[in-house]
C-alpha cells in the first residue's frame, strides 16, 4: 500500500513538472512569435518615411533614452558618459589600446588583444584617432590599419569602425552593452527594436563632428 502511495506521488510530481514545461515552453513560443509580428508590423509602417522623419523620431528616442546620460546635446553630460558628437576621445582610444576590447561579441567576436603597442606610440595614434584621422600616421598605417582599414572604417566581424557611428556600430552597442574609461553602459536588447535603433543611428550622425 506505502508503495502504491509513493508511486502515485512521484506520478503526480513528474506529471506536473512534465505540465509545466510545457505550457512555460508553449508561452514563450507565442510570445517570440508574437513579438517578431509586431516588430515587423512596426517596421513595415516606416518603409515610406522619409530620412528627416526618421532623424526626428530618433532624436524622440535619444532624449527619452540616451539624454539622461549623455546630456539633451549629446555631449556626454560633463563627462559622464561619452562625448556622442565625436566618434571617440583620446582616453578612451588609450584605454582601449591599454586593455583591449571585447565589448560588440555580436558583429566583432575576436576583439582586440590588449598593449599591441607601447606607451609612446598609443600616445601617438590615439591622437590621431580623435582629431578624425587627419592625414596620416605611420603607427597607425602599421599596427591598426590591418583590422580597421586605411579610413577607419573597420572590416565587417574583425573591427568597429573608428571614424564614425555607422548602423552597426551603433547597434553592436546598443545590443551588447559597452564598457570604457567612463564607466558601463548597459544594453538595450530589450528596449530598442531594429527599426528604432536605425532612427537614432540617423540621429546621431545629425550630431556636430559626428558624419560620414
Amino acid at each position: 500500500m506505502n508503495f502504491i502511495r509513493l508511486f502515485l506521488g512521484l506520478a503526480f510530481i513528474i506529471i506536473t513538472i512534465i505540465m509545466f514545461w510545457y505550457f512555460q515552453n508553449k508561452f514563450l513560443q507565442t510570445k517570440e512569435k508574437n513579438d517578431k509580428s509586431l516588430n515587423l508590423k512596426f517596421k513595415q509602417s516606416w518603409i515610406n518615411i522619409s530620412n528627416k522623419e526618421l532623424q526626428n523620431f530618433g532624436k524622440t528616442i535619444f532624449l527619452s533614452k540616451c539624454s539622461k546620460c549623455h546630456g539633451k546635446n549629446g555631449k556626454g553630460n560633463n563627462g559622464k558618459a561619452q562625448n556622442l558628437t565625436k566618434r571617440i576621445s583620446k582616453s578612451s582610444v588609450l584605454e582601449t589600446i591599454k586593455h583591449g576590447a571585447n565589448n560588440f561579441k555580436t558583429d566583432y567576436p575576436s576583439g582586440m588583444p590588449a598593449n599591441i603597442i607601447n606607451e609612446k606610440k598609443a600616445q601617438s595614434v590615439s591622437q590621431f584617432i580623435a582629431n578624425g584621422m587627419i592625414g596620416e600616421n605611420k603607427i597607425y598605417n602599421k599596427s591598426c590599419l590591418p583590422c580597421h582599414g586605411k579610413n577607419g572604417k573597420g572590416m565587417n566581424y574583425v573591427a568597429p569602425n573608428i571614424k564614425f557611428y555607422d548602423n552597426r556600430v551603433l547597434a553592436s552597442v546598443l545590443k551588447n552593452g559597452k564598457k570604457s574609461n567612463i564607466g558601463t553602459m548597459p544594453n538595450f536588447t530589450n528596449i530598442l527594436n531594429d527599426t528604432q535603433i536605425k532612427m537614432l543611428g540617423i540621429y546621431l550622425k545629425s550630431l556636430k563632428n559626428n558624419v560620414e
